[in-house]
């Protein structure tokens, strides 16, 4: 028996979880990976990071490009970036869950990407929040 994602509530079909999964694999591209990424996002996206402990707000194209840029830029020597697991929030919002490790960064990083799509599977809004932030609530 199949699943269809219109006759489960929480099904996330093949465009949303394309989406989702080529956000990460950008970053694996690193600086290659800026134009893929900003294919995936609405022109009005929003994204919210606390990458340096203070939460930033991101807001159109041009900000998120420029955040890309320099993120991918200087990614840590041999970056492994693993989804865990991609689930469905009870907003409908998308939560992929993830961690990080590196040659220079003893320890793994953990965190979740909260990802609301467009009805086209494009990210209108992102918020990357690491283990120990709270997600944004605006």
């Amino acid at each position: 028996m199949t699943r269809d994602a219109d006759a489960i509530p929480d099904a996330i079909d093949a465009a949303q979880r394309a989406t989702v999964e080529g956000l990460f694999a950008a970053v694996r591209r690193g600086s290659d990976g800026v134009e893929p990424m900003m294919r995936l996002f609405r022109d009005d996206a929003v994204v919210t990071e606390g990458a340096t402990g203070d939460l930033r707000r991101h807001v159109g194209a041009p900000k998120i490009r420029a955040l890309v840029a320099y993120a991918l830029r200087d990614l840590p020597p041999g970056l492994r970036l693993k989804v865990e697991r991609i689930e469905r929030e009870p907003d409908g919002t998308l939560r992929a869950d993830w961690s990080a490790k590196a040659l220079v960064i003893p320890l793994p990083w953990r965190g979740s990407d909260y990802v609301q799509l467009d009805a086209d599977a494009r990210v209108a809004r992102l918020d990357i929040v690491f283990d120990g932030q709270e997600r944004p609530t605006d």
